[in-house]
Order: structure tokens, then C-alpha cells, then sequence
């Protein structure tokens, strides 16, 4: 759970949803959830952290006659899994036990999201940073190289049409800073 909260940035419904047929290509190098339906419509998201621990999930679940596929399966429910409410619960009682603060207080699964998102723009600046680097050495403009040189289908739709450049990394820095982060309205994170 904790993976899929923090590694993953996944809300904590969609944590709640998960099913072993949303996991593409985890032996490949390409691996990622796939999601029909999300707050923001269909979506994948790439899973460069945690195979392991979801590997291990699932061979846990496989010792199980009536396993359903969902990585957090519940029988008392009908839709076959927990909800959101029980991802919530289950986060508050491992900061309680971990005794864990933030703030002050304890924290809440969306904060995990918060730093996934936070984590994957610094990640997402610094890599842009080295693009420009190299666009400048093949004198061509960073988006346009970017384009026609290493970045995937998924990931240019996964991006909404910005592509890569210059543009999203001048973007991801302005839109937080600091320990405080204060995430800019197109870039942040929802939920």
C-alpha cells in the first residue's frame, strides 16, 4: 500500500481498485499501470520504483483459492476489494505505529501522493536540464529534438501534447519550491 502511495503516487481509491490486470509489462522496460477511468480520464503511470514489493503481493495472493485479481481483495465487500476509507485507515494506523509526524500531526495518503509528485518533478527538471545540454550540442531547439529523438508515444500523450523542452522544465520549477511546495494549477496533483 505504501508503494502504491508513495512510489506510485496513486490516490487512495485508486490504491483501494487496484487489479493485477492494470500491471503492463513489468518484465519489460516499460512498465506501468494502466487506468480506463481516473479524475482526469484514462492515464498510465510508469512504475520505476516497487516491482519487487508488488511481485510480492501478488505471490502472496496467488496462495489464495479465491483471489480475484485485486491487490487489496475483500470478501465482506461487494465490489470485491476495500475502499478508500480502509486505504485511509490502514495508512493512519502505520504512521501511529511508525509514529510518524508531519507537522506535527499524523499524515494522510494524499501527502504521500504530494511527495511522489514532488519527487517526480524534481526528477522530470533535472532530466530536461541534461536534454537542453545535448539539443544545444546538435544545435536544434530542445522540444523539437526531444520529439525526434528518445521521447516514447505513451509518454508525449501522457504529457498532454507539451512534449518535452524547455517550456515544462522552466514550468515544473516556478510551479513549486522549497520544503512548502506550492504546486502551479495545470501541474498539480489532484486528490
Amino acid at each position: 500500500m505504501l508503494v502504491a502511495l508513495a512510489a506510485w503516487g496513486l490516490r487512495s481509491g485508486e490504491v483501494a481498485r487496484l487489479h493485477v490486470n492494470q500491471f503492463v509489462g513489468v518484465d519489460s522496460d516499460d512498465p506501468h499501470l494502466e487506468f480506463k477511468e481516473r479524475k482526469n480520464g484514462p492515464s498510465t503511470v510508469s512504475l520505476l520504483y516497487g516491482l519487487d514489493a508488488y511481485r510480492e503481493r501478488q505471490r502472496e495472493l496467488d496462495d489464495y483459492d479465491e483471489w480475484n485479481g485485486y491487490l487489496f481483495p475483500s470478501t465482506q465487500a461487494e465490489a470485491g476489494h476495500i475502499d478508500s476509507d480502509t486505504v485511509r485507515n490502514r495508512f493512519h494506523r502505520l504512521a501511529e505505529q511508525a509514529d510518524v509526524r508531519v507537522d506535527g500531526g499524523l499524515p494522510k495518503p494524499h501527502m504521500a501522493r504530494r511527495f511522489w509528485y514532488s519527487q517526480y518533478q524534481d526528477a522530470l527538471a533535472d532530466v530536461l536540464d541534461r536534454l537542453d545540454i545535448i539539443a544545444d550540442e546538435q544545435g536544434v531547439h530542445p522540444q523539437t529534438w526531444c520529439i525526434r529523438t528518445i521521447s516514447p508515444r505513451r509518454n508525449v500523450e501522457r504529457l498532454g501534447g507539451l512534449q518535452c523542452g524547455s517550456y515544462l522544465r522552466t514550468r515544473s520549477a516556478s510551479s513549486h519550491r522549497g520544503l512548502g511546495r506550492s504546486f502551479g494549477p495545470s501541474l498539480a496533483p489532484s486528490g
